[in-house]
């Protein structure tokens, strides 16, 4: 059987700080974004799921690690 394929896509503020939200709050869900296109994977296939292709992880951890709470950096 092939693994399941396909990209589910995840739209989120680089400047985390808007609407009262806490850098915490900005800090959690980077760490979550990392985890899920990092630390995560490593569950994909038990699940059925494929990895991730290297070059999605290294364009997501780019763009992950450009995330920041009023221009500090939270990765």
């Amino acid at each position: 059987a092939y693994p399941i394929a396909g990209f589910t896509w995840l739209l989120a503020y680089a400047d985390q700080k808007y609407g009262g939200r806490s850098q915490e709050q900005g800090k959690a869900l980077v760490d979550l974004l990392w985890w899920i296109t990092h630390d995560g994977q490593k569950f994909n296939e038990t699940l059925g799921y494929g990895q991730l292709p290297t070059g999605a992880v290294t364009r997501a951890a780019s763009i992950i690690s450009s995330m920041n709470y009023g221009g500090v950096k939270l990765r």
